[in-house]
């Protein structure tokens, strides 16, 4: 439904409404799952259920007209309802350390929750990790995990010729799918977003309060 269609509607109810002699309010909502549809009001901690007039999808800001014993009706988009915003984690990193050449959890805090909108955009994903290796032959590589599915690399490869005991900082950017794959975005709706790391070479790389973790995951255009 377009929005100057759902204005029509919303107009219809009203009148009907007022005809009838029923009363409802309307408020802005968040939808929170599209089967069944669910939506959590503005100001409100739980979820409702909706009946979809306008073809929702998770995370988007919608009117809804609530009628006192007749449900709530999700009718129309609100403003931004297509806007994204980038979800993410920052902060001082914990004492933590891997000599795994395979990927692994960082220690807690390292994880957040990512709402996907659209079901054919693509997800960027970058990254910052600080760590120091046991000798100089350690480096390091970061990526994070949707839902737990494969890891996506992120960060660039520092290593295995990093200088011991020395604090650096490995970043770096990557979409999902990549630029002209033939990979498929991820569906649309809620994931957790898990920050991992392996060991380049040898030894052992660790993180301590000195170094810095962020991870941020934005929804951009096809």
């Amino acid at each position: 439904m377009q929005p100057e269609e759902a204005a029509v509607l919303v107009k219809q109810i009203d009148a009907d409404a007022r005809r009838l002699g029923l009363s409802w309010t309307m408020r802005l909502a968040t939808i929170n799952t599209t089967n069944p549809l669910t939506g959590t009001y503005d100001g409100d901690d739980t979820p409702l259920p909706l009946i979809d007039m306008i073809g929702a999808g998770v995370g988007q800001r919608v009117w809804v007209i609530g009628i006192p014993e007749g449900g709530n009706y999700a009718v129309g988009f609100a403003p931004g309802a297509t806007l994204v915003k980038p979800y993410g984690l920052h902060g001082t990193s914990i004492a933590d350390s891997t000599a795994l050449v395979t990927f692994v959890n960082l220690l807690a805090p390292s994880s957040f929750t990512f709402v996907k909108q659209h079901a054919t955009s693509r997800v960027r994903t970058q990254m910052s990790v600080g760590f120091f290796a046991s000798v100089a032959t350690a480096g390091m590589e970061a990526g994070v995990t949707f839902d737990g599915g494969v890891t996506t690399l992120v960060t660039t490869r520092l290593g295995p010729t990093t200088a011991a005991g020395v604090h650096l900082q490995s970043t770096g950017v990557q979409y999902h799918p990549l630029p002209g794959s033939t990979g498929s975005p991820l569906p649309a709706g809620r994931y957790t977003v898990q920050g991992q790391w392996r060991r380049i070479g040898s030894g052992t790389v660790s993180r301590d309060t000195q170094d810095w973790l962020s991870i941020e995951c934005l929804e951009v255009a096809p």
